[in-house]
């Protein structure tokens, strides 16, 4: 039985591993070590999906929910990753990271859509007027 495509997610894991490999050896701070949590989680994602094509051991059901809670857990790894890595930076306050668009770029993304247009007004909050 061969499986298709199969060594496009042996490949991915492989980068992964390779790339975790390197920040451990590296010297850690928090955006380093929330980023290592981020690789493992992708490591998690794409090793579960590629053992469940090849159905190994215990079987597609293990690795399938292996993948769907490494998958889902993405997104909270994500932002932690953000928000570590603009705390290190300094160049965000704690009032911008709870609002997710600014407005001139919500107003960039709408005008990529033909028939629709956006206006933006900037009086002490954001607010927005798409037609």
């Amino acid at each position: 039985m061969t499986i298709p495509y199969i060594y496009i997610p042996i490949l991915a894991v492989c980068c992964y591993v390779f790339l975790l490999f390197a920040f451990l050896a590296a010297k850690k701070n928090r955006v380093i070590r929330t980023f290592m949590v981020m690789l493992v989680g992708f490591i998690l994602w794409t090793g579960g999906s590629m053992l469940m094509r090849l159905q190994v051991f215990p079987g597609y059901r293990f690795w399938y929910e292996v993948s769907l809670l490494s998958m889902f857990s993405i997104a909270t790894i994500f932002y932690c990753f953000i928000h570590s890595f603009y705390r290190s930076k300094g160049h965000v306050s704690a009032q911008s990271l709870d609002r997710p668009y600014r407005a001139d770029s919500a107003g960039y993304a709408f005008r990529a859509f033909p028939g629709s247009s956006a206006a933006c007004a900037h009086a002490g909050r954001v607010r927005c007027v798409f037609v």
